[in-house]
């Protein structure tokens, strides 16, 4: 199971780290441009939907991801609606929607 984490400083983290997100960690903050406070987890397994809302985390406008694998942020808190895929060690300013759920590829 999945952990909460916190989010930057990124203090130990490795080498393969986005700006916003720490090494294995996907990341997405409340506002767009990585703004408006921030929430994090470990990578979700395929197949597998993290709810925001049933984590007590808030919604997301913009994400990173420092792990090594896709992870898509879906509108709606069950995984479904529209969605958006970021990629390993990449981020997105700006998802065009707020996020209410993660799920894994």
């Amino acid at each position: 199971m999945a952990a909460a984490v916190s989010v930057p400083g990124v203090a130990g983290a490795s080498t393969q780290t986005t700006p916003h997100c720490g090494s294995n960690i996907v990341c997405w903050y409340h506002g767009i441009n990585f703004t408006r406070g921030a929430d994090a987890w470990t990578p979700i397994a395929s197949g597998d939907c993290l709810s925001f809302a049933e984590k007590g985390a808030g919604v997301g406008e913009s994400a990173g991801n420092g792990s090594d694998y896709p992870a898509r942020f879906w509108s709606n808190g069950n995984c479904t609606g529209i969605s958006k895929i970021v990629n390993p060690q990449t981020e997105n300013p700006n998802l065009g929607f707020q996020a209410f759920s993660l799920g894994g590829i």
